[in-house]
């Protein structure tokens, strides 16, 4: 029998697609490796931006909720990680499914958006948080991390910079 908890997580990441008619599928998040990644409006400070125009480097689309105990470490360890490779050449977009009273720091090559219609999830198939895409600078889902990571070990540094070249 699933404990009082482990149930009420299970609902809390289901349920925003429970309502959306979503199909929970955890397998077909994979089909988008190696395919042109779905394409979003961003807004930022009054200007419009499409993800192709990150196109100058590295992309880093992080689906992430401030409900999820991971959100502590994994946005600073993003930030790091932005800053160990150089922000000219690593564009991170953390994205997550409802308005917050998180603090976002404001660094370049940084960027939130509020997807409170979960549109953007569903493009891109995410049904955990948190959800990782790592995208090259021709648009391609290269990488897909589902759950935790530290975004400053020695592989994924190394995947970045080769990534960059």
């Amino acid at each position: 029998m699933l404990h009082l908890s482990t149930t009420l997580f299970l609902i809390l990441i289901f349920y925003p697609f429970l309502l959306s008619g979503v199909d929970i599928d955890p397998y077909s998040i994979e089909k988008l490796k190696n395919h042109t990644a779905p394409e979003f409006e961003l807004r930022t400070e009054g200007t419009r931006k499409n993800l192709s125009s990150f196109r100058k480097g590295v992309t880093i689309i992080h689906f992430w909720a401030e409900w999820s105990p991971s959100y502590k470490t994994e946005l600073p360890s993003l930030i790091n990680l932005l800053k160990t490779t150089g922000n000219d050449k690593l564009t991170i977009i953390a994205i997550t499914g409802k308005e917050n009273n998180a603090r976002i720091p404001d660094i370049p090559g940084f960027y939130y958006l509020n997807d409170v219609s979960l549109k953007i999830h569903r493009s891109y198939r995410v049904y955990m948080i948190p959800t990782t895409f790592i995208i090259n600078k021709e648009g391609v889902i290269v990488e897909i991390f589902m759950g935790e990571r530290n975004w400053l070990d020695k592989k994924i540094i190394d995947l970045i910079r080769r990534l960059t070249e």
